[in-house]
């Protein structure tokens, strides 16, 4: 098994850095009449602690290749694909800014933030793809036979992409 790591984006960080903010500045507001102010605390506690795990999760995410599948560990969602599945002639490494018809359009379960977006998406080409993005500069494509094409920013794309070919050879 190898791992792999995604390129950190610096985006959740701000995200959840304005999130605890601005859920700080609810917990001092003063309550209105009539409310129960115990579940309002434990209701913004619980958003708090959702951004920070966020957080966590994104700096943690991951990608493990196995002699038959491939594993993302995400921030939100995980997903696994078989290697079998991966049509490996047509992997490529892209530049998505040039690539309009590879934007992700419909976000259908994930993390959709300005530059960082993670789960499973509909391109703007109709397809649908799990993708993990947070450099649009140097994208790994994978199509796959399933349907749900995999688009990649990894820290080293150029070692996945031969570390991919080699378990595929090796099937």
């Amino acid at each position: 098994m190898k791992t792999f790591s995604f390129k950190k984006s610096p985006v959740p960080l701000y995200f959840t850095l304005v999130m605890l903010g601005f859920l700080g500045f609810m917990a001092f507001l003063p309550p209105k009449e009539n409310a129960d102010t115990l579940l309002a605390r434990i209701i913004l506690l619980s958003l708090a602690f959702l951004c920070i795990l966020f957080y966590y999760r994104s700096q943690t995410s991951k990608l493990v290749l196995s002699p038959t599948e491939l594993q993302i560990f995400g921030d939100v969602t995980n997903y696994t694909v078989q290697v079998g599945n991966l049509q490996l002639e047509q992997i490529r490494t892209l530049d998505l800014r040039l690539e309009p018809k590879l934007h992700a359009a419909f976000r259908t379960w994930g993390t959709g933030l300005p530059k960082y977006a993670t789960g499973h998406f509909t391109l703007a080409n109709e397809q649908e793809a799990f993708i993990f993005v947070s450099d649009d500069a140097r994208v790994v494509y994978i199509p796959t036979t399933k349907g749900k094409d995999l688009l990649l920013s990894l820290e080293q794309p150029e070692a996945f992409i031969a570390a991919l070919k080699e378990v595929h050879a090796n099937t």
